[in-house]
């Protein structure tokens, strides 16, 4: 839907995305445009809007009068066609929305101003957060409210008019005027200009205002001109108000005739950030400054700890927030580099050397640091903190003694000490790898600008083309975005291509060395920035971390503690539990919420090599992949979420490689075997026909197993699954031939239940086939015996196959009659991938017959069912049903305009999602699908329709689920 837009600071203007709205019968459609919008926060009565509006007509005129006013307002915002709508109205009250989707200036500049007078900060007049939201509030001010706008037979809403008028005037006066303090009081005398200017050009009677432009401007070295500002102020006060300037205006005349003007910018001592600045400039970080800096604002947080793995960009971050806050800090900023102290009792002395203090006397040095600090507003920063153990006692004397002193740290733990704020600093921003943008938005993604400006300065030529620009993204996430990593990647620049180097990218810690010899050891690799964490670890936390290497992708607090021992024997929860903490604490580890609100431990790939690295070293490699391959078979055999299956299929195919590694298939065949629903709903085909290929090659000892009956069975099982996926990609004589020796291998085994589901997939592929005969006795014959064996899932299965039988031959009141027999034993069963199979047979049967009504009433809940449970195959066809429905719909005149735009955007979206996801469209539903593209074409210009197309192309599954879902409510 379109976005709408209000200016009222300055002419009314009303636009939908970013076109003037025009079409506005009178002022008075106007004038109850800004009423409502700008006292949106209730419902006015209809008789106090007409009273407000025609208070010289008799009621029911004015009545008559708002009626008409709404009509056109109505119509010219859209209001019919918006979701949500952007009025409340009832036979009594109306009311604008404030949740429908528009913006309105004045509500965003009185929003920016009740923030900055919410925030706790220290001080109002050098917090860099409020003049931010101050700066946004002004940029919104481009003239007095509903500038030159008037009701001539409306004194109730004139006067309303005017008091917005003032008290806007009013509050934008001041922020111009507490920004131009600000700027002066950093030395920017060119912002503070222009904030004063604004004030005189607002007010030319406020002296204030002349004399802070005449203060600014001589501080900036332009005498002349503050002179002549002077003469402006007189010139105006005596035309216009017959006054001469006030003593102190005269006074601050006559110290700039003699130039004594004293800089409002109070003294401070110089910091030593110079020292430690990086040479360049810092990439990506914006949404993370301005958090940090909001928060050490504020007077409540005296202690904030970035906290982040190694090589995440802690150090560069904070050195830019205390760049940008040193102003705010009366008495400085100080930065103290911890990590090449190595112990605790160096600490006091370098923080008294980043201050400049010099001991002197008989006291300890730390009381006389504490005597030094008690009364001073400093920002000190403490850089890498985790390594020294006694760190803590020390900070919390600091606090309790400074009551002033604002203390920022930066670590891979936090410090544990009471009043301690985390701030846990993310990798960068990185793009999907699914649907890469163009050139420029790629470019603006934190991981790949990174990338670009490093290989820049190694290789000046290089730059980001649609050719590279796919093997840069995949390098950045390869390396989870983690800074560091992309500079040493980056610098490899001059020797390799990004396809070159991201092929080398499978051993990241051997490739991601020389950084800069100016950079401490420990980042000069990022071995070495691991190392540095885990010889910080105690023997528990080290043997731990080693065996968590196993997981790819990360795990559950189950998985952990199924899988990791220390020292060789199981341990309980609670000391796995206080393991996994310590090694988030240390920022080894990522705590993450998955699908299902899990709780979910991850670390970074290089970490996670580094990891297997020491786990190799300790001979135990082996036996944790036996461990992770068992735990895994078991769970994937319990669970049929595919969502918790697409969090785990790291995992599982970690588990998949493994099992293709020991000479017993057997864990490779349950897990191919249990997979192939999830290979198929996710498309996952070629890969899982990948898999299942090498797991059924057959062991060459395979005779002489005591378990043969089962082992054949398992073979035969995920054989099936095989013929399934091989179906599904509509290689119809692969699956014949699978099928057929499954059955053979079942009747031989003696397995009822096996041979039904054989004859079952055998009957539905000759369906496809067009055996029409041969596949309804197949089908039939497995129901029975699903009856016999009262197996109900079974017998939904049977007869969904019945039903899409029916379907392909014409029969549409049998796939109907059918399709709902098979929804009751779903339903009965609770299985919810069948359930909405189901629904989606019942649709695409009453598409064909034009029942409208039921095909609403399935879909809505088949494609809700689909979504929940992550099923990425049949969804589509559900798309595309419900696609046609809105195009058939759109026929019988149900729906505007808009709605068909919609159905081309999802048709759109789906054939974009078969090409991503290899999914073709199946043979027997392309009729159905041809006629209703043809059906929704035929209501647009072929201009709309390409447009539409090729904006559904552009949607991700999420959002084309909600388009569909919004059509079928």
């Amino acid at each position: 839907m379109a976005q709408l837009a209000f200016s009222l600071l300055g002419p009314l203007l009303a636009t939908r995305d970013g076109v003037p709205i025009t079409g506005f019968e009178s002022q008075k459609v106007r004038a109850l445009l800004a009423y409502l919008v700008v006292e949106a926060d209730r419902p006015h009565g209809r008789d106090a809007l007409a009273g407000l509006l025609w208070p010289n007509q008799s009621d029911q005129d004015a009545r008559n009068n708002l009626r008409q006013a709404l009509a056109n307002l109505r119509q010219v915002l859209g209001d019919q066609r918006a979701t949500p709508p952007y009025l409340h109205i009832t036979r009594e009250t109306i009311q604008f929305n404030r949740a429908s989707d528009h913006e309105i200036d004045v509500a965003a500049f009185t929003a920016l101003l009740a923030a900055c007078d919410r925030h706790p900060h220290r001080h109002p007049a050098t917090c860099r957060s409020c003049m931010q939201r101050l700066q946004q509030a002004v940029d919104q001010y481009h003239g007095d409210f509903l500038a030159a706008f008037f009701l001539a037979d409306s004194a109730a809403f004139e006067e309303w008019m005017l008091l917005k008028r003032e008290w806007f005037h009013q509050h934008a006066l001041a922020a111009f005027t507490q920004l131009a303090s600000y700027h002066e009081q950093r030395g920017e005398y060119a912002h503070a200009q222009q904030h004063a200017r604004r004030q005189v050009a607002l007010d030319p009677w406020r002296e204030e205002s002349h004399r802070q432009l005449m203060r600014v401007l001589a501080l900036d070295g332009q005498r002349s001109a503050a002179l002549i500002q002077y003469a402006t102020c007189q010139r105006v006060l005596d035309n216009e108000l017959s006054v001469e300037p006030e003593p102190e205006t005269t006074a601050l005349y006559q110290q700039i005739q003699r130039g004594k003007v004293v800089p409002a910018v109070r003294a401070r001592p110089t910091n030593n950030l110079a020292a430690h600045t990086p040479p360049t400039p810092l990439i990506g970080r914006e949404t993370e400054l301005t958090q940090i800096v909001d928060r050490l604002e504020d007077q409540h947080c005296r202690l904030l700890t970035l906290v982040g793995t190694g090589g995440i960009g802690k150090t560069r971050l904070a050195l830019q927030v205390a760049s940008d806050l040193g102003a705010s800090f009366p008495d400085g900023v100080a930065f103290v580099a911890l990590a090449p102290l190595p112990s605790d009792e160096l600490v006091v002395p370098a923080i008294a050397n980043a201050l400049g203090f010099v001991f002197d006397g008989v006291l300890a040095p730390k009381t006389q640091l504490l005597a030094f600090l008690r009364t001073k507003e400093h920002l000190l920063v403490l850089d890498n903190v985790e390594h020294l153990l006694d760190l803590a006692p020390l900070v919390s004397e600091l606090l309790a003694t400074c009551p002033d002193l604002t203390l920022l740290a930066t670590g891979r733990a936090p410090l544990r000490v009471r009043g301690e704020h985390q701030f846990p600093v993310p990798s960068l921003q990185l793009p999907n790898l699914a649907q890469l943008p163009d050139i420029d938005k790629l470019s603006q993604y934190a991981a790949v600008a990174l990338f670009v400006v490093r290989a820049q300065a190694v290789q000046p030529a290089f730059q980001l083309t649609a050719v590279n620009a796919p093997a840069v993204a995949m390098i950045c996430a390869r390396l989870d975005g983690l800074p560091l990593a992309i500079e040493l990647a980056a610098a490899r620049s001059k020797l390799f291509v990004p396809a070159a180097l991201l092929a080398r990218l499978h051993a990241p810690l051997a490739l991601l060395t020389g950084g800069a010899r100016d950079l401490p050891t420990r980042q000069q690799t990022i071995r070495n920035t691991i190392a540095w964490s885990y010889n910080l670890l105690n023997d528990n936390e080290q043997q731990l971390f080693q065996q968590l290497g196993v997981f790819v992708g990360g795990c559950t607090l189950e998985a952990a503690e199924a899988v990791t021992k220390l020292n060789g024997r199981t341990v309980e929860c609670s000391t796995i539990l206080d393991g996994l903490a310590a090694l988030v604490d240390k920022s080894l580890l990522r705590q993450t919420i998955g699908p299902r609100d899990e709780l979910r431990f991850v670390m970074l790939e290089t970490i996670r090599e580094y990891a297997v690295e020491q786990l190799f070293a300790s001979k135990e490699l082996r036996l944790l992949q036996q461990r992770h391959a068992a735990f895994f078979v078991t769970w994937v055999e319990a669970v049929e979420d595919g969502h918790l299956l697409e969090a785990e299929y790291p995992n599982l195919r970690a588990a998949l490689a493994w099992s293709q590694t020991v000479a017993d298939g057997s864990i490779g065949l349950r897990l191919g075997r249990a997979l192939g629903g999830f290979w198929r709903s996710r498309s996952y085909l070629n890969e899982g026909r990948a898999w299942l290929t090498a797991m059924l090659e057959p062991p060459a000892d395979q005779a002489s197993r005591p378990d043969m009956v089962a082992y054949q069975t398992l073979r035969a099982q995920a054989l099936m699954e095989f013929g399934e996926l091989a179906a599904w990609q509509s290689d119809l004589s692969t699956a014949q031939l699978v099928f057929e020796d499954c059955l053979a291998m079942f009747r031989q085994l003696g397995d009822p239940k096996n041979i039904a589901y054989a004859l079952r997939d055998l009957g539905m592929t000759l369906v496809l086939q067009g055996d029409y005969n041969r596949s309804g006795l197949l089908i039939e014959e497995s129901l029975v015996i699903c009856r016999q064996l009262e197996d109900t899932h079974g017998m939904a299965e049977c007869l969904a196959f019945l039903s899409a039988r029916a379907y392909m031959y014409g029969d549409l009141a049998r796939a109907c009659e059918v399709a709902n027999a098979a929804l009751i034993l779903a339903r009965r069963n609770g299985a919810t991938w069948a359930i909405a199979s189901a629904l989606l047979d019942i649709s695409t049967a009453a598409l064909d017959q034009a029942d409208i009504d039921q095909v609403r009433a399935n879909l809505n809940e088949c494609i809700q069912q689909f979504r929940d449970i992550g099923e990425r195959w049949n969804i589509l066809r559900a798309l595309e049903v419900c696609a046609h429905l809105v195009a058939l719909r759109g026929a019988q005149h149900l729906v505007p305009i808009t709605a068909i735009q919609s159905a081309v955007r999802i048709f759109g979206a789906a054939e974009a999602l078969r090409e991503t996801l290899y999914n073709p469209r199946q043979a027997i539903y392309c009729d159905q699908y041809q006629r209703g593209v043809a059906a929704a074409r035929a209501h647009l210009s072929v201009k709309d329709f390409a447009a539409a197309w090729a904006a559904g192309r552009g949607l991700t599954l999420e959002q084309a689920i909600a388009e569909a879902l919004n059509e079928l409510a």
